[in-house]
């Protein structure tokens, strides 16, 4: 694969007068091999590019010899986009990835939970950042173990990472032999002696409660991710504040792994049974540079910039994803908002489901109700409305455009499967796993009283 030199670098750019960018692209392509070569390249489209699509290359060069190929598109919105290239039937096991990064506002991704060389990651400050930016990705959390030290090389970078779109923050992670948690926002790790034991609720609230009264965020980590440190099921059923879950930590699974399905019932049952408000996060949790970003979340900012992040992460406002995208609406109101009704409602919802590599599996809808007057078990308040697997052009894009009733107290969320994981792919041949992502609730609310 390394016989081809690949680029695309954006030319030129302006704005169309109606909130869209227009761009002008350049493919150059080189065979850089001493033979002669005649392959079918691939090119495929952002979602928020016109046109959208595959777009097949017919490229015979001789040693040494390059192709300029001039594109335009439009682009719907600014943020971060990524163009993928591969040769014909091997996407699996090397891709291109371009990133067009328009700033303003428009869709982002990143990871939110990492590790560096201040820790127990293998992967320095520098090389974190620049896996990331390679992939496409426009926000990094260095969230190490109970230290902040690293947030002054993070700020040594700041001038250079604005100037490329990217922004760089420090977190870190509480670590203690009862359960991890992430603190975003917040500067001054708490001494993990403080938790003495598993399944102390109180000593787990005092942290909590801590963190927000800072301005802080937490998330609880991996609650599932290996019995010796997990928090209990008492401080899962009965902490407060905490404004999310990790559902799916890439650091040994899979989305769809148990460690991680089970953390996303349990993340449901909260949000079911004590009608709680929680983002589902998914985060790398990479100890190595290479892992930065996979998988990663993405969401629609008006801003690159802390604060927006930090927002973001506490309303839900995105998706979380290995590879495939999602885009879901319920009158008009996304993903992480409240949708508010006078009562049982006929409402439109909306969706579309993107997987590049054109190798989508499984499209579910998720229903939950949080009403405690229905007379309902806790467990069966979170059901399957559709299940659908796409055919065709379908595993490409698949949308559903659809009329439905919903009632204040309930909550829609969506998942996909793809049959390849595309942010593990870098370059080099990889354990398989399949594609997956997910989003946040879209909440069903009551209309506010005057």
């Amino acid at each position: 694969m390394m016989e081809w030199n690949c680029r695309l670098e954006l030319q030129q750019r302006k704005e169309d007068g109606a909130g869209g960018h227009l761009i002008s692209l350049m493919l150059r392509i080189e065979n850089t091999s001493a033979e002669r070569k005649e392959e079918m390249l691939c090119l495929q489209t952002p979602l928020e590019a016109r046109p959208f699509g595959l777009r097949e290359i017919e490229i015979k060069l001789g040693p040494g010899e390059y192709l300029e190929l001039p594109m335009e598109f439009t682009f719907s919105c600014g943020g971060c986009h990524l163009f993928l290239g591969w040769v014909k039937g091997m996407q699996e096991r090397y891709l291109w990835k371009w990133p067009v990064r328009l700033g303003g506002a428009g869709w982002y991704s990143g990871d939110t939970h990492t590790h560096s060389t201040y820790s127990d990651g293998k992967g320095s400050i520098r090389e974190n950042r620049e896996s990331m930016l390679e992939k496409g990705h426009s926000f990094l959390y260095s969230t190490d173990h109970n230290t902040f030290k690293q947030a002054e090389e993070i700020e040594s970078f700041g001038e250079s990472d604005r100037a490329m779109g990217f922004l760089h923050l420090a977190g870190w992670e509480f670590t203690t032999p009862y359960g991890h948690a992430l603190s975003y926002g917040t500067k001054h790790p708490q001494d993990p002696s403080e938790i003495s034991g598993r399944g102390k609720t109180e000593e787990w609230q005092a942290f909590v409660d801590g963190r927000n009264r800072e301005g802080g965020i937490v998330f609880l980590a991996h609650p599932y991710e290996a019995p010796r440190y997990e928090f209990g099921e008492q401080v899962l059923d009965e902490i407060q504040g905490i404004a999310g879950v990790e559902v799916w930590n890439g650091y040994n699974h899979h989305g769809l792994a148990y460690q991680n399905r089970k953390a996303f019932a349990k993340w449901d049952e909260m949000n079911v049974s004590r009608d709680m408000h929680l983002t589902g996060n998914a985060v790398s949790d990479a100890h190595t540079a290479v892992k930065q970003g996979d998988p990663y979340i993405k969401g629609y900012l008006n801003t690159l910039e802390r604060d927006s992040i930090h927002e973001m992460l506490k309303s839900g406002r995105f998706f979380g994803s290995n590879g495939p995208e999602i885009r879901f609406s319920i009158q008009g109101t996304g993903i992480g908002e409240s949708c508010r009704l006078d009562g049982k409602t006929l409402v439109h919802g909306r969706l579309a489901v993107f997987d590049p590599l054109g190798r989508l599996e499984e499209v579910i809808l998720y229903r939950g109700m949080r009403q405690d007057k229905r007379d309902v078990p806790a467990r069966k308040k979170i059901y399957k409305v559709f299940d659908v697997f796409p055919v065709g052009d379908g595993r490409t894009i698949w949308t559903k455009d659809w009329y439905f009733y919903a009632e204040p107290g309930d909550f829609y969320r969506i998942e996909a499967v793809s049959e390849q994981n595309l942010a593990g792919i870098s370059g080099e041949k990889r354990t398989e796993e399949k594609g997956f992502a997910y989003t946040n609730p879209i909440w069903i609310e009551g209309e506010k009283q005057s």
